[in-house]
């Protein structure tokens, strides 16, 4: 007798598990929109459609939009709380056709992309693959980018997060964060992207960690605020195979075997018998004081040192050639020395821009495109050889 009671007992667990996952499974379909663009047609019906904004269209925030393998030629607008996956992200190609201001545009909170190629799309002013504004909470995760403007533009939207994913050849440059507060970058690779794999403009609390950058690197303006404390957090990066090394309110270090160099409101840092070629900025200083900048090779970049909002800096000795724009360029610093570097093939050479009492001496700078030596002073005319 007892038997047959656990026997039945069982059974009815074993039932209402059952019907729990069938349940379960229910409410999953019930909530997840597929998108094939070439099913046959008695396929399609309230969840099942043709494009992906058709997709997107039908969804009602916290939605899925699953989309299957192909080639979808559309410019996207998501402007609701979705998760919009790909089958796999070689194979489910989202293609702007360089149209418009971007592949996809985001215009919601809390939108989680994945597992897409996202490509062609249109050139110049920051047109992306990914544009995304006012919106937070966002991710990006396992996407290819290749062949657009910018792959992603990141503007006014905080806590974001854009995760191992593939950016390369992109025209303009890889991620443009603007206002991006509480942005993680994380596991990604660049290579190519006209030099610039990430620049950054304005907000503060970066998360860059472990991101290979291979004839790229990370450019960034407007650092830190006033007073100087610690925000970002950038570690664990490789640019070329060797380590981008950024400091913030550092004291008296040396530099050694990095692939490129970022300094924030430093003091008595030491950047010697480096080659940092081929990536965004050779050296990038700002807001620093009594950095040496010595006997580096620092070719083939965007720009090739750049120091700014600085005092007390010595550029010495340096190897500067073939750099796509500036190849020293120094604003709005001061007591800085520039001497006995050999800066060449630039597209400019030397730029001086609202200087005080910089030194520069015994240079040889010569053969740059657009002008060898450009100061632009409060005390000097603008100067241009």
């Amino acid at each position: 007798m007892k038997r047959k009671i656990v026997g039945i007992f069982i059974c009815m667990i074993l039932t209402l598990t059952a019907f729990s996952l069938s349940a379960s499974s229910y409410e999953i379909l019930e909530n997840t929109i597929y998108v094939d663009d070439d099913a046959t047609p008695e396929w399609y019906d309230s969840i099942h459609v043709h494009t992906i904004q058709e997709g997107i269209d039908v969804a009602i925030n916290s939605d899925a939009v699953f989309v299957y393998s192909g080639v979808y030629k559309e410019n996207i607008i998501i402007n609701k709380s979705l998760v919009i996956e790909g089958e796999d992200k070689k194979s489910t190609i989202i293609d702007g056709q360089r149209n418009g201001e971007y592949v996809i545009r985001v215009n919601a909170n809390q939108v989680e992309i994945g597992e897409f190629t996202i490509q062609n799309g249109s050139r110049g002013n920051y047109k992306s693959g990914i544009k995304m504004g006012n919106s937070d909470y966002c991710s990006i995760t396992d996407c290819i980018f290749v062949d657009n403007g910018w792959a992603a533009e990141i503007r006014d939207s905080g806590h974001c997060t854009f995760n191992n994913n593939l950016v390369y050849d992109n025209d303009g440059g890889g991620i443009h964060l603007a206002s991006a507060p509480y942005t993680t970058i994380k596991g990604c690779k660049f290579s190519g992207n006209a030099k610039k794999g990430i620049m950054t403009w304005g907000g503060e609390h970066f998360v860059i960690e472990s991101n290979e950058f291979i004839g790229c690197g990370l450019e960034m303006y407007n650092g830190p605020p006033s007073e100087n404390v610690i925000q970002n957090t950038i570690v664990e990066n490789t640019v070329n195979g060797k380590p981008l090394i950024y400091m913030e309110n550092e004291i008296g270090k040396i530099i050694k075997g990095a692939g490129q160099v970022i300094l924030f409101y430093c003091k008595g840092i030491l950047v010697k018998n480096l080659d940092l070629s081929n990536t965004a900025i050779g050296v990038s200083v700002f807001g620093s004081c009594l950095i040496r900048i010595v006997a580096n090779t620092i070719n083939n970049n965007a720009d090739g040192i750049s120091v700014d909002k600085s005092f007390g800096i010595g550029v010495v000795s340096n190897n500067i050639s073939d750099n796509w724009y500036t190849g020293i360029g120094v604003y709005n610093s001061g007591l800085c020395q520039i001497s006995s570097n050999k800066v060449c093939g630039n597209y400019y050479g030397l730029f001086l821009q609202g200087f005080l009492f910089n030194l520069p001496y015994f240079n040889t700078i010569k053969d740059n495109e657009k002008f060898n030596i450009l100061i632009n002073s409060p005390f000097l005319p603008l100067i241009q050889l």
